[in-house]
């Protein structure tokens, strides 16, 4: 064991030079960093809870100078044996320190590196779940991997749509890794078409395979939505509740979310309900015209009670979109299970 003094507010005792280094970060001590370095250290050395003397810059604003000097000296820069399972560059994103994290790329961080301890994190995925748009942009022009699952099977880009975080969404959606590294630059713009964008259709396979689609749906942020539809989704991808964005969307009244998508596609793992017997459910006439007015339907549909969606208004009494149904030319004669006519709950 060694015992170094500097300064008489400032004496650490330290079994190493690299736990004395790392002291010396910690307290944000420029002399001392600087004297200590100048002995045979070990720049990797960790303290008592894992952490490297570049963890320790990573965690807070001001190291930037101390992460700069611990670069210059071949420090390893994916270490990730501290508590919290973290690589520097993971926790430079935590504490949203952009300039470590841009210092760290720099100098060849792994952009993939994963938080192995917890949840299976890359940066992208703690980006995302912060919001941190501009850790985001620097990671993604690195070449970061877009679409690597987390332990919860989930992607950046299910994580920024389940938050509501639309400017994160954009930016997923738009920015892609150059599959073309190699390629020189006079031939680069043949292969604009071959980056890899966030794959819009990526399911959350480890709960209940949600599409982000289905997550903007049940969260009704039309934005969201609206950046997904012009994105190639695939807007009647079926959840484990065999539910469609739609049949979700319906459910919830979000008017403005069912224009562009199929009003005959069926619930198929509950009771075969179509969208239209969903909103003659819970009483949605402008869902109901929204989607008749902007598709070829079939609004004689059965259900598995072989009810169509007349049948269901009429039960429930909602006495515009039974008006509305006739406007449409429904079959008047169509019975249930039980035989019972439309006009069997009217009095």
């Amino acid at each position: 064991m060694c015992e170094i003094s500097f300064e008489n507010d400032f004496l650490p005792t330290c079994k190493s030079h690299g736990q004395l280094l790392c002291k010396a970060i910690s307290q944000g001590s420029v002399k001392l960093w600087n004297s200590v370095l100048q002995y045979n250290v070990n720049i990797n050395d960790l303290d008592n809870l894992g952490n490297s003397p570049l963890h320790l810059a990573a965690k807070n604003m001001i190291k930037k100078e101390a992460a700069a000097l611990l670069l210059a000296q071949d420090c390893d820069i994916n270490l990730c044996y501290n508590e919290d399972g973290k690589s520097p560059l993971l926790w430079a994103i935590k504490h949203d320190n952009d300039d470590i994290v841009n210092l760290a790329l720099h100098n060849h961080a792994d952009p993939n590196v994963l938080d192995k301890y917890t949840s299976n994190q890359s940066p992208l995925h703690i980006a995302a779940t912060y919001n941190t748009l501009r850790t985001a942009e620097l990671l993604l022009a690195n070449d970061c991997d877009i679409n690597l699952y987390n332990n919860d099977r989930q992607t950046p880009l299910i994580i920024a749509t389940s938050n509501g975080s639309q400017n994160m969404v954009a930016l997923l959606l738009s920015y892609g890794c150059s599959k073309q590294n190699y390629v020189t630059k006079i031939m680069s713009h043949h292969f604009k078409s071959l980056r890899l964008k966030a794959d819009p259709n990526v399911l959350d396979k480890y709960t209940s395979n949600q599409s982000p689609l289905h997550i903007a749906a049940t969260y009704a942020t039309l934005r969201t939505a609206e950046l997904l539809l012009t994105n190639d989704c695939d807007i009647n991808l079926y959840n484990n509740d065999r539910q469609t964005p739609l049949i979700i969307a319906t459910s919830n009244g979000s008017q403005n979310m069912v224009a562009q998508a199929d009003p005959n596609v069926l619930d198929k793992y509950t009771s075969n309900q179509s969208p239209l017997h969903i909103a003659a459910t819970y009483d949605k006439i402008r869902t109901a015209e929204l989607m008749t007015l902007s598709h070829d339907f079939d609004i004689n549909l059965y259900n598995n009670d072989r009810q169509t969606p007349l049948i269901i208004a009429t039960s429930n009494g909602s006495q515009h979109l039974v008006s509305y149904y006739f406007l449409m030319d429904v079959e008047q004669n169509y019975v249930n299970a039980n035989n019972e006519s439309p006009f069997a709950s009217l009095p």
